[in-house]
């Protein structure tokens, strides 16, 4: 799998001039571009069967056939925080590169204040948490959310007071990119997907030439154990054979041996005039002829 440079002079009249921005939009639009190009696909979605995983991340969330850019205002006032207690008021962000920012108030005493990013990466610290006195100044804040999708969490928390009730009033605008700018942080996200994508895929093609190696090797030698085995088997009934008619064998001659012996001491039974006692006299008068002779 091969790097593809696809960037044609279509793209390249997409490229945004930051000579006529402010300082503050170019500030956004580098830091945008430093989070599409810096992008890598969480592990969940490297790990997912689904291609389509992979591509709805790199495309940002966001359909562009009717995309409309719009705030999203979210605010309050003066909302009560009990003491030893904390109120936690959760941001969903689902396109990338939107512009945050806060504007964070309290009634006559300083408030916790803090603000993390959450994905299913893991989190990040957009601002430490820390007791502010926004009670004497507004906390003000602007930051850029790269990855999505992603939750932001702003912590108001009044944990240090024992008997108090702190009041919060909070202003939070989440400004979307223009489609433009999706167009370049998708391209930009893509190009470093793909640098991962191919790195990935050469570790995995040389993980898998290594185990198809291994497979082989151990089918191999299964094929040989079996072969093995089969003659083993054969060598057995053959030694199972052999054994069993050596075992007739040696009980055929044990009962011939006892017969004969029987025989011998107790004499035949189809002879009656045969018997011990004339066998042993017969032995003796035989004996004595021939002494004297």
């Amino acid at each position: 799998v091969d790097v593809c440079d696809n960037t044609t002079e279509n793209e390249e009249e997409e490229t945004i001039d930051t000579s006529k921005m402010s300082m503050e939009e170019r500030a956004v639009a580098e830091a945008s571009a430093s989070a599409d190009l810096s992008y890598s696909p969480s592990l969940s979605i490297m790990s997912s069967p689904n291609p389509e995983d992979l591509l709805s991340q790199v495309d940002g969330l966001v359909s562009l056939s009717d995309y409309i850019p719009e705030k999203q205002i979210y605010s309050a006032k003066t909302i009560p925080v009990a003491p030893r207690a904390k109120l936690n008021v959760p941001i969903h962000i689902t396109v990338s590169s939107c512009v945050v920012e806060y504007k964070v108030e309290s009634t006559d005493y300083d408030i916790g204040f803090g603000v993390v990013a959450e994905r299913e990466e893991g989190s990040t610290v957009v601002k430490e948490h820390s007791r502010v006195d926004s009670h004497l100044t507004p906390v003000t804040g602007k930051f850029l959310v790269g990855s999505v999708p992603c939750a932001l969490m702003f912590s108001f928390d009044n944990e240090f007071s024992m008997f108090r009730d702190k009041y919060v009033t909070y202003k939070i605008t989440v400004s979307p990119p223009t489609a433009a700018n999706i167009r370049l942080g998708r391209r930009r996200r893509a190009g470093s997907a793909l640098k991962t994508l191919v790195a990935d895929s050469r570790t995995a093609q040389d993980r898998f030439n290594a185990s198809s190696a291994q497979s082989q090797k151990l089918r191999d030698d299964i094929l040989k154990l079996e072969t093995d085995l089969e003659e083993k088997k054969n060598s057995y009934d053959a030694v199972l054979k052999e054994e069993k008619w050596l075992k007739e064998r040696v009980d055929l001659r044990n009962l011939q041996v006892d017969s004969l012996n029987k025989r011998l001491e107790s004499g035949w039974e189809d002879d009656p005039n045969d018997d011990d006692n004339e066998m042993g006299k017969a032995s003796e008068e035989a004996n004595g002829v021939s002494n004297s002779d």
